[in-house]
């Protein structure tokens, strides 16, 4: 193997040809050098000579795809991912191992010494009649109810429906579906338990926020969507002379 050629008669510098059955050298080669030896001798892949392509049965000299050298290069980078693999592996224990607290195990975190501590005052569960009651009775009119309902429509109904129920939150204007304003025919003539069951069942795209909004509050939110209804489209009978006089002059 030469690196001149004076055949030419230019004396230019050429590519050396590389024996059969080997591709040029290349990046990764300094890795073939280093894990060949190791994976020849635990007989992992054949000898380099093995599989050597002479060009005397008709390939050309180093193009032969898919050599041993190639090979090589693919193992060696597949043994060096073992290690990382093998950490890896070592971190899935499906979190069997929590630094958790037993039920009625001893804990420094609360004055008595237990890590099992009694529910906080007015805590109900799903499963209680209470729950059930303030779901099946509807509470009186009043205006703390009223109160209530718009401070709870403020914080899980706005995003979709917005302040005034028109159904243009930020929400569906980022491409989500728009809901159904509160103010068209149909919703104007619907009950008031129609709003509850809707909170608690979800209806169309929207979820349920059964999980979200206690009985007694959905009650209320149905109430303020009621003083919202009434505040966009109420007679002019209701108004006084006074009242009358403002929006006149508007």
């Amino acid at each position: 193997m030469r690196w001149w050629q004076p055949n030419t008669g230019v004396g230019a510098r050429r590519t050396p040809l590389c024996p059969a059955g080997h591709l040029p050298l290349k990046g990764g080669d300094w890795l073939i050098r280093l894990t060949a030896p190791i994976l020849q001798r635990w007989c992992l892949v054949p000898s380099v000579d093995a599989g050597a392509i002479s060009p005397l049965e008709g390939e050309m000299p180093g193009r032969a795809e898919g050599g041993v050298k190639h090979r090589l290069l693919s193992l060696s980078w597949r043994f060096a991912l073992l290690p990382a693999l093998a950490v890896l592996l070592s971190a899935c224990d499906e979190m069997s191992h929590q630094p958790r607290y037993d039920s009625y195990e001893k804990s420094s975190l609360f004055a008595d010494g237990k890590a099992l501590q009694a529910p906080p005052e007015g805590t109900v569960a799903r499963d209680d009649p209470a729950w059930r009651t303030a779901l099946e009775q509807r509470p009186p009119m009043s205006l703390a109810l009223i109160k209530r309902g718009r401070e709870r429509f403020g914080i899980y109904c706005t995003p979709c429906h917005d302040y005034a129920g028109y159904g243009h939150g930020m929400v569906p204007a980022r491409g989500f579906p728009q809901p159904p304003s509160f103010h068209e025919a149909r919703l104007r003539n619907a009950r008031s338990r129609y709003f509850v069951d809707v909170i608690t069942h979800g209806h169309g795209v929207m979820y349920s926020y059964a999980n979200r909004v206690a009985p007694a509050d959905r009650w209320a939110i149905a109430a303020y969507i009621r003083a919202l209804q009434l505040s966009q489209d109420a007679p002019m009978a209701m108004l006084d002379a006074e009242e009358r006089k403002r929006l006149e002059a508007q």
